[in-house]
């Protein structure tokens, strides 16, 4: 996550469908090219010239890079996870973030409101002048998918959940 889009293209490539996505009020994380000219941790997505990049989208998030609106940010990003190691369902519960994500996590941020539906950000890419959409989750959800053809409506869940059709 970095604070604003200055700070981004300090190390990444920002094209200008990528910051029309960046900005948008569905705020995703969005995939974007390597700067070959900055170097960053070997650790961030090794072996990949991409990376996911989003920027605050609660108050909370404006406030980890500072006070103050008018005062710089002492770094360009912060590395987020989504509260899981890989494959894992989220973690819902301060305690168990602290026991389960500590091997990976150097600081945590605690809160006093429990989580009650886990959901993952959206992930996007733009290409050939168009957002294409990875991970469809906060943000674009619920909103319906325009198939751009006539089609029955159909109620499609996750992996996890019973899928079924509703019937005109």
């Amino acid at each position: 996550m970095s604070r604003d889009i200055a700070s981004v293209e300090s190390f990444r490539i920002v094209t200008e469908d990528d910051q029309a996505s960046l900005l948008s009020s569905r705020r995703p994380i969005v995939i974007l090219k390597r700067r070959d000219d900055v170097v960053i941790s070997p650790s961030i997505a090794p072996g990949n010239n991409t990376i996911g990049v989003m920027l605050p989208y609660t108050p909370l998030h404006y406030l980890l890079f500072s006070d103050s609106p008018d005062e710089p940010s002492e770094f360009p990003a912060l590395v987020m996870t989504s509260g899981n190691i890989s494959e894992e369902p989220i973690v819902t519960a301060n305690q168990e973030a602290w026991e389960r994500l500590a091997p990976v996590a150097d600081y945590f941020l605690f809160h006093n409101r429990d989580i009650y539906m886990r959901t993952d950000d959206s992930v996007v890419r733009t290409f050939a002048g168009k957002e294409r959409v990875l991970r469809r989750s906060r943000g674009y959800v619920p909103y319906p998918i325009d198939l751009a053809i006539p089609m029955r409506e159909l109620l499609a869940c996750g992996g996890e959940l019973q899928a079924m059709e509703i019937l005109e």
